[in-house]
């Protein structure tokens, strides 16, 4: 007997993460059973295909998310799956600077270490932006203020700070000309390393 047969989730939405896991996907299937519909997160999306067709059978709605489809760079915009809709509505929040994306993060709009580091990258590329157009002389001071404030939006998030400080490292090296360039080049390399590592777990 589950503990989850002791209520009703009917109505609800309950995410879970890891869910291409033992225990994850055992979880996943009680909330289903008690009547929750689910999000199901992981670092690949096939990896959760036997458990979004489990949880369908039983009647209930699932979607399968990952940091790839949770964080979107797009035409110089961020873009982030609003996970606390799932699997509803599936609704992207665009931030166009560092404090939405902050705000986004602490408000649980998107979920798992993994994504929650890649927004962060892309986070200090909009604040550069931002900062840069509108000193371009002392644009590094209001900058470090802006990482001072992603770091704060999920202070248990170890990808959140490994993120900044990779791009800190970088803002280092460079020198008085417009950082966005390579602050973005970064930020898509930490994205694409994510997507490598992800697909090289599920090989």
């Amino acid at each position: 007997m589950s503990i989850l047969d002791s209520f009703s989730l009917d109505g609800k939405v309950a995410i879970v993460t890891g869910a291409s896991s033992g225990l994850g996907v055992a979880f996943a299937k009680g909330l289903a059973e008690a009547g929750a519909d689910v999000a199901i997160c992981a670092r690949r999306v096939e990896k959760l295909e036997s458990t979004r067709k489990a949880i369908e059978e039983m009647g209930h709605r699932v979607i399968a998310v990952t940091a790839d489809v949770a964080v979107l760079w797009q035409d110089d915009r961020l873009y982030l799956l609003d996970q606390r809709l799932l699997p509803r509505r599936e609704v992207f929040i665009e931030c166009g600077d560092a404090a939405t994306t902050a705000a986004a993060i602490r408000a649980m709009v998107v979920r798992g270490a993994p994504a929650i580091g890649i927004a962060a990258a892309y986070g200090v590329v909009l604040a550069a932006r931002q900062r840069f157009a509108q000193d371009a002389e002392s644009w590094r001071h209001a900058l470090e203020d802006d990482l001072q404030v992603l770091a704060g939006s999920r202070p248990t998030a170890i990808n959140l700070f490994w993120a900044i400080a990779r791009m800190r490292e970088l803002l280092s090296t460079l020198t008085g000309t417009n950082p966005v360039p390579a602050l973005l080049a970064e930020a898509q390399a930490i994205h694409q390393r994510d997507r490598a590592d992800n697909r090289r777990m599920g090989d």
